[in-house]
């Protein structure tokens, strides 16, 4: 009931299924196609009875406009050059003791574009659920007409990720204590999906504040734990390494990163450092669209893959659910995301429920958080449903606009 391994709950994949190249050849990988449906859920909270008309098609022209831009070579060139990137860089220079990060904020743009295992959308009228015997042929990756205005489109869409095995990490009991095995990760073949994600914090929120472990923080020099309170902005973002399929979204330590992964510092720094280029460059663009109405980018969620070369590969990520907006005017800095849902449920008795459930399945196991949260989740009131369909078009007609994606 509370599976905050989103994934599993706001879209459903298909595959996978072998692709030809663009020459005509087969690839050596798969694909998967991923369709977003109208599920509602609020992070860390599970599947919601409701669902918001739209979302999930907003959902995938999101994700397809912003990968398309991350891997464009024009998009980065103009970026690096800009006001905002070079801010960027100050602020992460300034972190202290941290004189290699200056060093490596650099190296890291001969890097970009950052390489990603989106391929594509695929139109209603070629998606089917797909079988050993099929196989993805390039003319099918469809382009979303944007010049409509009311972007009341007649077909969904679906996009197309090259397939990246993610190893479920398994559990064990330790002295009657039950603890995931991430001594999995290290055995897995490559390439294969980090276990933890990336959330890129750019200005704290009050639900955000709850969330934080001030041990596992990147801090650049402006900011410290004084200054972490709801409203507080920064230049660079502070870094959260979250276990992703941690039923109660652990944050860990560098330590436990660099244990779990066997990685060398170097590497994981290099990691963060591409995360902090990546939540940068995409609040960059949100800030500066010309259809824009005040967006801003508070947070976003990036999970990475890893070759066999120590590359980083940038996996399913760029949703709506994983980006954090407001959009600010004069009066109001409303905010965008789902989980502003979440000063409805407070209301309710199934709230009150959920919270003693969690405070007992830390303690006791998951086991006991179905026993002791039998109560279903119950029905957002039909103007906080209106509400946040509305939001999600907002949301898309700011981003696609003025936008082409090519």
């Amino acid at each position: 009931m509370l599976d905050s391994f989103l994934r599993h709950v706001t879209k459903d994949s298909y595959g996978p299924v072998p692709y030809l190249l663009p020459n005509g050849t087969r690839s050596d990988a798969q694909a998967v196609v991923q369709k977003f449906h109208d599920a509602f859920s609020v992070l860390e909270w599970g599947k919601m009875p409701d669902v918001l008309s739209g979302h999930g098609n907003a959902n995938a022209l999101v994700y397809h406009h912003l990968n398309t831009l991350v891997k464009s070579e024009t998009a980065w060139r103009d970026f690096l050059r800009s006001s905002d990137a070079l801010t960027f860089r100050k602020a992460g220079s300034s972190i202290p003791q941290g004189g290699n990060v200056s060093t490596m904020l650099n190296e890291l743009t001969s890097q970009f574009p950052i390489a990603t295992n989106y391929l594509g959308l695929l139109n209603e009228k070629e998606f089917k659920e797909l079988d050993s015997n099929t196989t993805l042929k390039p003319h099918e990756f469809g382009q979303p007409d944007f010049k409509q205005p009311e972007f009341n489109f007649k077909n969904l869409f679906f996009p197309v990720s090259e397939w990246i095995h993610e190893e479920k990490i398994p559990s064990a009991s330790v002295m009657g204590r039950t603890v995931w095995d991430y001594s999995v990760w290290k055995k897995q073949t490559t390439p294969k999906v980090l276990p933890f994600e990336f959330h890129c914090h750019f200005t704290l929120t009050e639900k955000t504040v709850e969330s934080l472990n001030t041990d596992c923080l990147a801090l650049p020099k402006t900011a410290s734990l004084a200054t972490l309170h709801a409203g507080s902005t920064w230049d660079f973002p502070l870094i959260e390494l979250v276990l992703s399929q941690d039923p109660f979204q652990k944050r860990i330590g560098f330590s436990e990163a660099l244990w779990i992964t066997g990685f060398s510092p170097d590497v994981l720094q290099r990691s963060m450092i591409t995360a902090a280029w990546i939540s940068t460059f995409v609040r960059s663009h949100l800030h500066h669209l010309k259809a824009n109405a005040h967006l801003k980018m508070n947070s976003i969620v990036l999970r990475f893959s890893v070759n066999d070369k120590q590359e980083f590969i940038l996996t399913d990520s760029l949703s709506l659910d994983q980006i954090h907006l407001s959009r600010e005017s004069e009066q109001v800095d409303e905010n965008l995301h789902l989980d502003s849902a979440i000063d409805f449920y407070k209301k309710t008795s199934w709230y009150e429920s959920v919270v003693h459930a969690k405070k007992q399945a830390r303690q006791q196991g998951l086991s006991e958080w179905k026993r002791l949260c039998v109560e279903p989740a119950p029905w957002l009131d039909p103007k906080v449903k209106e509400s946040l369909e509305n939001k999600s078009r907002v949301v898309l007609m700011s981003i696609l606009g003025n936008s082409r994606c090519s």
